[in-house]
């Protein structure tokens, strides 16, 4: 029972009273009149019969005394009924207060047990208590219900939480390790042949370049590799602000150009006019720089890639269009996770660990935008970015 039906059942109980007492008073009020009224009569009686008067006041007597004893056993009565419905009353409040407080007491186990489950690390079991629990004390367990709800959640959301990062740590070491493991044996078979064979000058300058090539891919992945680290312990920390995105595409341009004319790929950029961006410069330019690596490191000599920027009603759209080998459709959705390589793109390009795409999307999803890939109806790839127009464009 909550505050107000006490309350309410306090009111009750002295209205029940006031009644009674009212009820009492009126009946005392009207066998007091009606004893006048006989005062009355028997005077009037008297004075029109002396003869008869001693027998009048005789009856007179009688008769009041017969309407004292009635009415003192009607107000004894009343008075008792009054009494026993009172004390049957506070009875019934009584032993429904105990069955309130076992009812509380059987809760507050609840809840001990509920806690006791979380600190057994089972957060999933929940108790959830029935309307009429939850009508208590103003309510006050649907709350208690509510919050243990939401603890649990909390608990088993934080523990989810922790076991996919195990998890991932536990996939990133496995992948790292795998990554290292192909330039360390190139390395580790180039050295045990320069050491064993007898060699001529041009072969060891020969077995001396590939192991220079194996290092720079070895620096080139622990580079990689330090920064996806980095992002994803949050240690690098994007500042997006207002700023043109024709400084940033060009800042990537300009770091990819020496790569693309020594294959003798032309970079071609459609930006009619400069639009300003929320970005962070430093860091777009790195993403941009990654997806353009890859347009690069997979097209053929010859070939062009286009970089066309339009501006939309809330973001830019950043698409850049090369004529390399593709993507099959059951590797698009698979291009942008961290490591993946397409079975085709591994067996005719050595360079590259899988990276570069996973923390391009990474970049651009941490401020707001999105990238994806479509395959073009011939040969080629156009990758679409999108970031969000600065508030005052």
């Amino acid at each position: 029972m909550d505050r107000r039906g006490r309350k309410k059942i306090t009111y009750y109980m002295i209205c029940i009273l006031i009644t009674g007492g009212l009820f009492l008073s009126a009946c005392g009020v009207h066998m007091l009149h009606l004893l006048h009224l006989m005062q009355q009569q028997e005077t009037e009686l008297v004075t029109l019969y002396p003869e008869l008067s001693r027998e009048l006041v005789e009856n007179a007597e009688y008769y009041r005394a017969q309407m004292w004893k009635s009415g003192a056993l009607f107000l004894m009565g009343s008075s008792l009924v009054l009494g026993l419905f009172l004390i049957g009353l506070f009875l019934f409040l009584k032993k429904r207060r105990q069955l309130e407080m076992e009812d509380t007491r059987l809760l507050l186990e609840e809840v001990c047990e509920q806690l006791e489950q979380f600190q057994k690390g089972n957060f999933k079991r929940s108790r959830f208590w029935t309307e009429q629990d939850r009508m208590e004390e103003d309510g006050v367990w649907l709350r208690i219900s509510e919050l243990l709800r939401e603890l649990g959640m909390f608990y088993e959301g934080l523990r989810e939480q922790l076991v996919q990062e195990e998890n991932s740590t536990k996939a990133l070491i496995t992948d790292i390790s795998h990554q290292l493991k192909t330039p360390l044996a190139s390395l580790r078979l180039s050295y045990e042949l320069t050491k064993t064979e007898n060699l001529t000058k041009e072969e060891q300058q020969e077995f001396m370049e590939k192991e220079e090539q194996e290092i720079i891919r070895l620096e080139l992945l622990l580079e990689e590799l330090m920064q996806l680290s980095r992002l994803e312990n949050h240690m690098i920390r994007l500042n997006p602000v207002p700023a043109g995105i024709r400084n940033t595409i060009s800042g990537a341009v300009s770091q990819m150009l020496r790569k693309a004319q020594g294959k003798q790929i032309e970079l071609q950029v459609e930006l009619s006019g400069d639009i300003m961006v929320m970005h962070d410069v430093k860091w777009t330019t790195e993403a941009l720089i990654n997806v353009l690596d890859n347009a690069v490191k997979y097209s053929g000599t010859g070939t062009t890639v286009q970089i066309r920027v339009t501006r939309l009603t809330s973001n830019v759209r950043i698409e850049m269009e090369d004529e390399g080998m593709g993507i099959p459709e059951e590797e698009l959705y698979h291009i942008f996770e961290r490591f993946y390589r397409g079975k085709v793109a591994g067996q005719q390009v050595k360079e590259g660990a899988g990276v570069g795409l996973y923390l391009a999307r990474t970049i651009l999803e941490r401020q707001g935008g999105t990238i994806m890939a479509k395959r073009k109806l011939t040969q080629g790839t156009v990758m679409v970015m999108t970031l969000p127009l600065a508030g005052d464009t």
